[in-house]
């Protein structure tokens, strides 16, 4: 930051002092505005490092004499099968919109669901992530069986909602 105080721009230089005190000042805003663009955005990749990290610790943690039997894509879903009959499937939906117009408690919610791929078996863990850039948002996983996640989006604030769903579940097939 040091570097940046030291820096003179010649249409700065030539204005008087109220001026110059003005164009720092704006400077100064720009550069902090940028600066927590940045962290936010640096916040976000090292969110999603660790979601990608644990999913991959799942499989690679799987008991001694497991092997992957088969992986596949089903529609959105990434599934990895293993020749112990436990599976795990990862998915990134595509843009959902979403009225959140139910009010209760001061927040605001629209319940969603997500279709699961076919042939499982039994479910033993379901994690669902959201990412919304425009509103901060939440999702609460509502119920869940072998064809579907429900999901409820919470909001601060009433109105429509563009997100995109990170689900990920395990279990058997």
């Amino acid at each position: 930051m040091r570097a940046l105080s030291n820096v003179s721009l010649p249409h700065v230089a030539q204005a008087n002092e109220h001026n110059r005190a003005s164009a720092e000042r704006s400077n100064e805003s720009r550069l902090n505005q940028n600066f927590r663009i940045i962290q936010g955005t640096i916040a976000e990749m090292e969110l999603e490092q660790d979601n990608i990290k644990s999913r991959l610790d799942s499989i690679e943690n799987a008991p001694v004499g497991t092997e992957i039997d088969s992986v596949f894509d089903s529609v959105n879903w990434r599934v990895v099968k293993m020749n112990t009959g436990d599976m795990f499937a990862t998915e990134k939906t595509d843009t959902i919109i979403l009225n959140t117009s139910t009010a209760s408690g001061g927040m605001f919610y629209g319940d969603t669901s997500v279709m699961l791929p076919e042939g499982i078996a039994e479910i033993a863990t379901v994690q669902v992530t959201v990412e919304c850039d425009s509103d901060p948002v939440f999702a609460v996983i509502k119920n869940y069986n072998t064809s579907a996640v429900d999901v409820r989006i919470v909001s601060t604030t009433s109105g429509i909602h563009t997100f995109i769903l990170y689900v990920t579940i395990t279990g058997k097939v």
